[in-house]
């Protein structure tokens, strides 16, 4: 019917996009091999192993595609990168054991993402592409308010070792900026009423708040943070803005001091997408050092949401026109 004609056009204008900015396509199936996710339990994070849903087949465990990015490395660190394997896309259903909380409020036992991975040796040039090739496959879409918000890990980094904020502390952050929407004067009252640092949260309220009025510029990060990480961020992230404004529409670009929901993995850059709305993010991404035997690859990548623009658009009552351009 017209959901799933509006769910098969977005799959496919997407897979079509990826193709023409010359990424090649992965296909490695639904069921994963647990132990491609094992050694790095850690980098993905202490509750990631919460949403597998595994099993048992002639002594080998395995498990439910939770997401892409390692199965694609693997693949690609097992045959040792091969040279043509430089921009890679997968499109695929993926399953999670959700708990029944995170179900309630919207999250799905399956759903359909699209996901590409760029390798390379410069984390900066990597963002813009990876960050540009996300716009080129959303901003054809009839998504109002599309946004792209980037941030940089090493900001809330760098705030966290100025007012000595413990690891412990810090796990407190990125779920308090969740459920107050990331509005900084929630935040900040419910940092300080759990006992909290009071200087610790009114600079991160700030921050947040500048962002909000979209005031938030590396400038405003060089002004208010003196530390070295912050300040290698503000570099980092004015050198990649200014190439992204000659690429994209410059309204769709927008800096926030940081992001509740990224993984661990996630090293530098960080970045979703967001319409008006829809109070999840419709894709997110990042960049990642994964291979500890070769320090200077990197490697950047997203996951768009098929599933979730495909609710959007029909909540809102908008269409997906066949004819949608490539260019």
């Amino acid at each position: 019917g017209p959901s799933a004609r509006i769910f098969l056009l977005s799959k496919i204008f997407i897979e079509q996009k990826l193709l023409a900015l010359g990424y090649d396509y992965f296909y490695g199936g639904i069921v994963s091999k647990r132990s491609i996710y094992d050694p790095y339990a850690k980098m993905l994070g202490e509750h990631f192993k919460d949403i597998f849903i595994d099993f048992k087949y002639r002594d080998t465990d395995y498990i439910l595609a939770p997401e892409y990015t390692l199965r694609v490395y693997e693949y690609l660190s097992r045959n040792t990168f091969p040279a043509n394997y430089k921009k890679v896309f997968y499109s695929q259903e993926m399953a999670r054991n959700e708990s029944s909380t995170d179900v309630k409020d919207g999250k799905t036992f399956s759903f359909w993402q699209i996901g590409y991975e760029i390798f390379g040796n410069d984390d900066s040039a990597l963002s813009v592409e990876s960050i540009t090739t996300l716009w080129e496959c959303l901003h054809s879409f009839p998504l109002d308010g599309l946004r792209l918000r980037i941030s940089d890990k090493r900001i809330l980094q760098a705030l966290c070792e100025e007012y000595s904020i413990s690891d412990m502390e810090l796990h407190r952050v990125p779920s308090l900026l969740e459920s107050c929407n990331e509005d900084g004067n929630t935040f900040y009252n419910l940092y300080v009423q759990g006992g909290g640092s009071r200087e610790f949260a009114g600079i991160l309220a700030h921050l947040l708040c500048l962002a909000d009025k979209n005031m938030f510029t590396p400038t405003v990060i060089q002004d208010m943070l003196k530390h070295d990480l912050a300040l290698e961020a503000a570099r980092n992230l004015d050198a990649i803005c200014s190439e992204l404004r000659k690429l994209c529409r410059n309204s769709d670009i927008v800096l926030v001091p940081t992001m509740p929901k990224t993984w661990n993995a996630y090293t530098t850059v960080v970045y979703d997408a967001r319409v008006n709305n829809y109070d999840r993010a419709v894709a997110g991404g990042g960049n990642l050092f994964v291979d500890k035997t070769n320090p200077d690859l990197v490697h950047s990548g997203a996951g768009i949401g098929v599933t979730r623009i495909a609710e959007y658009l029909l909540a809102t009552g908008k269409d997906v026109d066949a004819s949608m351009r490539l260019e």
